[in-house]
């Protein structure tokens, strides 16, 4: 298998530390992509429910990359901002004619990046929770903590099969060793790898957040 489609902690590391320099404008948006892209390889490696929960975040970094082609704005922030003033953050690909597209208008199947970010900003909200919980609660179980994670983080938003799927799924994810086992291949001090993870994350996400709730970007459809 190419090791490109495994995970790589110095990978992801490497691009959480170009992100996290910028988290004003964001103008990195390959290695933002990049950096999505590597954390949900830890989920597809894992298995289960876990890798049923994440794998369209790549769909996702997929959706955000054409947009951008198409438009090529100088940083995330400001493409985001761009699609608000042009009201074409509310388009979620399904609703375009309820706002006065036809097809063959440009927007007409247009899904915008604004959703788009804001459900990859629901799975950094889980993967904080989950580091944090590994970081601070060491004798709870790795199902405990996946269950509380997606609780604080995803249940709000999915429907009530949707939830009752993935809470019967989260009693099965495994150990913490598993998990470990996929992120750690050397000797790495655990914690301190983990806490850089979890603080990038947390910067980040609190960055999006506000910058989201600033724009009443909050409710996308």
């Amino acid at each position: 298998m190419d090791n490109s489609q495994n995970f790589n902690l110095n990978r992801l590391l490497e691009y959480m530390a170009i992100v996290s320099v910028d988290l004003d404008k964001l103008n990195e948006f390959d290695k933002f992509v990049l950096m999505c892209r590597e954390l949900t390889k830890i989920f597809m490696e894992m298995g289960g429910i876990l890798k049923k929960a994440f794998e369209d975040i790549n769909s996702k970094c997929r959706l955000l990359e054409l947009n951008w082609s198409m438009h090529k704005h100088g940083s995330l922030i400001e493409f985001i901002q761009f699609e608000k003033q042009k009201d074409i953050a509310k388009l979620n690909g399904q609703n375009t004619e309820n706002f006065g597209y036809k097809q063959g208008d440009f927007y007409f199947d247009y899904e915008s990046s604004a959703r788009t970010l804001l459900r990859l900003m629901w799975f950094f909200d889980f993967i904080y929770y989950l580091t944090n919980q590994l970081l601070t609660d060491k004798k709870k179980s790795f199902s405990s903590i996946c269950s509380e994670a997606y609780k604080e983080s995803l249940a709000p938003h999915h429907s009530f099969t949707l939830k009752t799927v993935v809470k019967a799924g989260l009693y099965t994810v495994g150990s913490c060793d598993n998990f470990y086992k996929v992120i750690f291949k050397e000797n790495e001090d655990k914690d301190e790898k983990l806490g850089i993870i979890r603080d990038t994350i947390m910067k980040l996400k609190f960055r999006l957040w506000t910058f989201y709730k600033n724009e009443n970007l909050c409710e996308l459809p």
